[in-house]
């Protein structure tokens, strides 16, 4: 009833949201905080004829690019 009743509210949408979280950690469907994700495993999930738009080599980058 409280829980129910708790992220129900509308007050605070925050208190409600981390309520939520806590009470599915709990319940074991969030089983780890983190998401660990290697570098190259990153860069290997983009398509290759993508990687040209979100890749930067040091071969196209110029001092302009750069703040």
């Amino acid at each position: 009833m409280r829980l129910e009743s708790g992220l129900d509210c509308t007050d605070n949408p925050y208190k409600a949201g981390n309520l939520g979280v806590s009470v599915l950690k709990g319940l074991g469907v969030f089983n780890d905080d983190g998401v660990h994700v290697h570098v190259n495993q990153l860069f290997d999930s983009i398509p290759p004829e993508w990687r040209e738009r979100y890749l930067v080599t040091n071969d196209s980058a110029t001092d302009d690019d750069s703040v």
